[in-house]
């Protein structure tokens, strides 16, 4: 199919707008070989162009403002604070303080956690970042959460599973196993402890058959001897 000078412009158009690709596409809707296509382009000098982001539904909160406000938001960051009796310097106590939090932040300024990272990481089509201030100022935060929850976890003050599970989410923490030691998990080390923990409790059933038996030689009385582990 012969297509004319006007129809290849409208096709060139069509694909200096596109984020497809190569020339397969063009030639299957076109039903032109693919060759044809390319040597159009090649002479053509078809160029891909820069494409203006589209705004879909509302528009963003996101404006130069929320660069301080973050940074604002996470100046003054306490795991707990220590009260120092004064009868006695001695005695101390630990208190945790109110966590800050992305997602705290997030809720302070009415939007979705999810909102912030894209602000953080969102590029245009040249791959630069749309925000580089506020991408710093979020790196910032994720590492004053960070040392937060660190510093809370090892005080005690904040719930050790719910810490570890966010060290884990939101800052690539991993369980690690050492290397040195010659142990792992498997199906059959599973097996093995099932049986161990099942010949712990047939003794236990042992010991406490045999502790009734003594008791009721000795006193004349049964009696039932609960024997814990």
């Amino acid at each position: 199919m012969r297509l004319s000078r006007e129809e290849w412009l409208i096709v060139r158009e069509q694909w200096e707008l596109s984020p497809k690709t190569g020339y397969q596409w063009l030639s299957e809707a076109l039903s032109v070989s693919r060759p044809a296509v390319a040597k159009q382009a090649t002479l053509g000098k078809w160029t891909k162009r820069a494409r203006l982001p589209v705004k879909i539904g509302r528009p963003t909160k996101y404006h130069s403002g929320m660069v301080s406000a973050i940074n604002d938001y996470f100046r003054e960051i306490d795991a707990y604070i220590v009260l120092i009796d004064p009868d006695n310097p001695y005695k101390k106590r630990i208190f945790p303080c109110r966590p800050k939090t992305l997602a705290g932040f997030a809720a302070s300024i009415k939007v979705d956690r999810s909102t912030l990272h894209k602000w953080a990481n969102n590029r245009n089509d040249d791959g630069e970042l749309l925000h580089p201030e506020f991408h710093y100022a979020y790196k910032n935060a994720l590492n004053a959460q960070e040392c937060m929850l660190i510093e809370g976890g090892l005080a005690g003050v904040y719930h050790a599973g719910i810490t570890t599970l966010m060290l884990k989410n939101h800052h690539g923490f991993k369980s690690v196993v050492n290397p040195e030691e010659d142990f792992y998990l498997s199906k059959n080390t599973e097996a093995d402890l099932n049986r161990l923990y099942e010949s712990c409790i047939l003794k236990m059933e042992e010991l406490q058959a045999t502790l009734e038996g003594r008791f009721e030689r000795i006193t004349g009385k049964k009696v039932a001897v609960q024997v814990t582990s």
